[in-house]
């Protein structure tokens, strides 16, 4: 009965089986001399439910208990909830800014592989788009890892899924410890305008982080109107140095790279200044930053049906 009261706890249950592959496998007779300690582990051993409320008092403290050298060991460990908690906080604390809220949307690639590409009942994406998505979690992940320096500039119609399969990946890099930046094009834009403002200091800043951080994220490029500073001051210096520095740079947006050159296009009301333009000088502005797109990001076209909600 004693003997059964051990075998029926899973955690138990698991050391045993995996001992039978060492040189010390656990017995009748090494369970039975451990009653004390196997007996205090049941006592304060309590199981989390990830779904649920924690149940460990304090809470997030788990008892475990482990076998070394013939003999069984009570420690303490971060439960499931807390364990959940600290993957959290590193996720959180990685970013440098980000235009949406982590803590609400925390999801990472394995899980998304499990919860929606590999699981055959989950019937919303066709299996040509869960293997596209595979294949570019699968080809960012893999050139981090190798120390390819080359993103993705990920273009298709609004509300495909763009910015959601680059938040998971964004999350990702942070969860390995990588600094991250994920912001469109446009909030950046503002944020540093609104730095200058106020402190020089704080814009300089910012601008230091972009062209600096692990990796870049440049949401929704081409959904705005540059100015001249955002474009040939701002933008160019930022990409020309992350070029330069082989960092590691992700885009998306609704256009294709020859068609992002006409939005890169100064556009204005204002006549006097429009005559001012010189549309040889232009071309070779625009083609300076397309260039540079080029250099740090493979151009990949996607077709999934609108989905604009999951975003």
């Amino acid at each position: 009965m004693q003997l059964e009261k051990y075998k029926n706890n899973k955690k138990i249950n698991s050391l045993i089986i995996e001992s039978q592959k060492t040189k010390t496998p656990i017995t009748d007779e090494i369970l039975l001399k451990n009653q004390d300690i196997l007996d205090d582990f049941l006592l304060f051993y309590k199981e989390c439910d990830i779904n649920k409320e924690c149940v460990q008092n304090p809470k997030g403290n788990q008892v475990n208990v482990v076998f070394e050298n013939g003999r069984f060991y009570i420690q303490n460990v971060s439960c499931v909830h807390k364990l959940q908690q600290q993957e959290l906080d590193k996720i959180v604390n990685n970013y440098l800014y980000t235009d949406f809220d982590v803590k609400d949307f925390s999801v990472v690639a394995k899980d998304y592989y499990f919860t929606e590409l590999t699981n055959q009942e989950f019937n919303l994406l066709s299996n040509n788009e869960k293997k596209e998505k595979a294949n570019i979690l699968k080809y960012a992940l893999e050139n981090q890892k190798k120390g390819n320096y080359k993103g993705i500039y990920l273009y298709g119609a609004p509300g495909v899924g763009k910015t959601y399969i680059f938040k998971i990946l964004a999350n990702t890099f942070s969860s390995k410890d990588y600094k991250v930046i994920f912001c469109t094009l446009r909030s950046v834009i503002d944020k540093v305008r609104r730095s200058f403002n106020g402190t020089s200091k704080k814009g300089l800043e910012i601008v230091e982080n972009l062209k600096n951080v692990d990796v870049l994220f440049l949401d929704d490029i081409g959904g705005e109107n540059l100015s001249s500073w955002s474009r040939d001051d701002f933008l160019f210096e930022v990409l020309n140095y992350r070029m330069e520095n082989k960092k590691m740079t992700f885009f998306t947006s609704n256009f294709s790279i020859n068609q992002l050159k006409e939005n890169l296009r100064i556009k204005t009301t204002n006549k006097k200044y429009a005559d001012n333009i010189d549309p040889s000088i232009e071309d070779i502005k625009i083609e300076r930053i397309i260039s540079r797109i080029k250099a740090l990001a493979n151009e990949k076209e996607i077709k999934w049906k609108v989905k604009r909600n999951s975003q």
